[in-house]
């Protein structure tokens, strides 16, 4: 947060600079201050302004509960999270923290009946996930528009997710504590941003994989940027998360007719195997096409009713094996599940990616 800060106020601390300066040395010889000093003293106001809103954004933290990371949140945030006029901070705590139903935003919550004791219907095993040597990026695209997601079996190197695991497992062993004291996702479910660096950053990983930059080129432009890396991680006593959409939606808004092509993606890969009981994630194929309020009729019904888009609605839980990924949707509704069997946690590698004109710190290759 400071370093943003301090970038976008770089500018206005040189117009100052430049204002101040044909003041300040109007005086000739030694009585000039010399343009070097007076830099370094702009340079130094910058740091003091991005240091002061640090410890602005930590008092918020302290005093609203959340922990400092939980404001590393998905590019879109800050626009479901905001609420009608006089509750902004609230929605954007519940949103953040996790400490009730994610907000969708001013217009559209999600119905109570989403949470997980009003779901009247079998979850469904997906089954179903191609191999890399059988999809294409074209193929891998039409999936991905059409079911909001697509998962691919063995995507990246066995030996490169070990190494990605060896860095997380460290990092998850001394948040324990934190996650029984202030869980950022629901009871003991913490997502943790993390810094790229080391076998993340393998251009055998995700960065540097053809059939990924293949698909995220063809939906989010050439110049499409990374935003985030981050692992998502349910505990044991985790427990489901309310079905839910990353994102604000304009289907929600005007209807199934404004459905617009994705402006960000998700690319997860599983750091260890996710099996039935090990808090896999649950997800709505084709729900990112579905007004909110149609879905949950939909899927309350039992997948009986078909949605005004022609599908039938159903959640579907998605297993993974080290070195699988999947490219989502962010408006696609899912959820979290409990992890009933993983003692030390079950990580989930997450990268976020959008399009470039949408990102403020860039990564790429």
């Amino acid at each position: 947060f400071g370093s943003s800060l301090e970038a976008s106020a770089r500018p206005c601390t040189h117009s100052v600079a430049m204002t101040l300066m044909p003041m300040l040395q109007r005086g000739s010889g030694r009585e000039a201050i010399p343009r070097r000093a007076l830099a370094s003293a702009a340079l130094a106001a910058t740091a003091l302004l991005a240091g002061a809103a640090g410890v602005v954004v930590g008092v918020f933290a302290l005093v609203s509960g959340c922990p400092s990371e939980a404001f590393s949140v998905p590019l879109g945030a800050s626009r479901r999270c905001g609420g009608r006029e006089g509750r902004r901070g609230s929605s954007w705590r519940r949103a953040v923290c996790g400490a009730e139903a994610v907000d969708a935003g001013p217009l559209v919550r999600f119905p109570s009946s989403f949470q997980f004791e009003g779901l009247a219907h079998e979850v469904w095993r997906a089954e179903s996930a191609a191999c890399p040597e059988d999809l294409s990026a074209d193929e891998a695209v039409q999936q991905l528009l059409r079911d909001g997601f697509v998962r691919v079996r063995g995507l990246l190197p066995r030996r490169l997710v070990d190494a990605c695991s060896e860095v997380v497992w460290p990092l998850l062993e001394s948040r324990k504590e934190a996650v029984h004291r202030s869980p950022n996702r629901g009871k003991m479910r913490q997502y943790m941003m993390l810094q790229p660096r080391g076998p993340f950053l393998s251009p055998e990983g995700v960065l540097g994989h053809p059939l990924i930059h293949g698909i995220l080129k063809r939906i989010l432009g050439d110049s499409y940027a990374a935003y985030q890396l981050a692992v998502d991680t349910p505990f044991p006593g985790s427990e489901y998360q309310p079905l839910h959409s990353d994102l604000l939606r304009s289907v929600d808004e005007r209807g199934a007719s404004a459905h617009e092509p994705p402006a960000a993606l998700s690319v997860n890969f599983a750091l260890t195997a996710i099996s039935e009981r090990g808090g896999p994630l649950e997800i709505v194929p084709g729900s990112h096409r579905t007004p909110l309020v149609e879905a949950e009729r939909c899927i309350v019904s039992g997948g009986g009713a078909a949605s005004a888009n022609g599908r039938d609605l159903r959640v579907v839980r998605l297993l993974m094996e080290p070195g699988d990924v999947l490219v989502r949707d962010l408006r696609t509704l899912h959820r979290g599940s409990p992890n009933e069997v993983s003692v030390r946690g079950r990580p989930m590698a997450v990268w976020g990616f959008a399009r470039e004109e949408a990102v403020y710190g860039r990564l790429r290759g």
